[in-house]
């Protein structure tokens, strides 16, 4: 159950939710980030090697470097590659309901084990696995030019939240974060904005690193096995800093959704 505003912790109530998600964070780097460490980290690193099997061994012919396109690529290569990120997709999202549940247990003053926090996502992941879905086809048509489901996504953002921790079932989940945040868009998006600054920061350091530690390989000679190579070993580097933008993004969305749910059901 969600406390009354009186009876929330210090940290919930003291400046935005970007402010609180910050210090509960970092004050708990712990508990909140092993959920997504031991998930989001290894699918990373094997969505790397297997994506540079495929374009190494088992579709050569496959030009490395660009985005795939529907009509050109092979039929097998394009179902290989959505097998790989959908499993990566589905990982990460186990992962972040572990942080999301992580999260509310602090907010009430407790502290959970990794098995305790990744339990529920695990036990309900068909429901995370059609909540990914949904968002992922949502993403997808935004780009290809549908920019009014930008609100939608928006209006779809505290779903993962309601599924996990209000035990809904997957469409309940959507009506009822599009109940919580009517009259919150503008806070919400306010909040998601600050991700930018924490992503440029972070992932920038990761680029860095990249090219740090991918700096010795430019004295070799340039070929398809070490270009494929090279960028694998890069992504999976800048996958490690990945993972406490994720753990951000699931602190602060669920400090916005447990405030939000306390008001709505006062």
């Amino acid at each position: 159950m969600i406390r009354s505003a009186e009876e929330r912790t210090s940290f919930e109530l003291e400046g935005p939710t970007w402010r609180q998600a910050y210090r509960i964070l970092t004050s708990n780097r712990k508990t909140l980030l092993l959920p997504l460490a031991v998930t989001q980290l290894p699918a990373t690193l094997i969505a790397a090697i297997a994506y540079f099997i495929l374009l190494w061994r088992a579709f050569p012919e496959v030009e490395a470097g660009g985005l795939p396109r529907l009509g050109d690529e092979p039929q097998n290569y394009m179902i290989s590659l959505l097998a790989i990120n959908g499993a990566w997709w589905l990982f990460t999202l186990a992962g972040v309901a572990g942080t999301i549940v992580a999260t509310q247990a602090l907010t009430d003053g407790d502290a959970l084990s990794l098995t305790q926090a990744l339990d529920p996502g695990f036990t309900r992941l068909g429901g995370i696995l059609a909540i990914g879905a949904i968002f992922l086809g949502l993403f997808m048509a935004t780009i290809i030019g549908l920019f009014v489901l930008i609100y939608v996504i928006w209006r779809f953002g505290l779903a993962l939240q309601q599924y996990v921790l209000g035990e809904s079932g997957v469409y309940g989940a959507l009506g009822r974060s599009w109940l919580l945040l009517r009259g919150r868009m503008l806070r919400f998006a306010g909040m998601l904005i600050t991700l930018l600054p924490v992503s440029a920061v972070l992932l920038g350091v990761g680029v860095l690193a990249a090219g740090i530690v991918l700096l010795p390989f430019t004295a070799l000679e340039s070929g398809r096995t070490l270009d494929l190579a090279t960028s694998s070993l890069g992504a999976a580097i800048i996958g490690v800093f990945a993972v406490p933008v994720s753990a951000y993004l699931a602190v602060a969305t669920t400090l916005f959704y447990l405030n939000a749910r306390a008001d709505v059901d006062v």
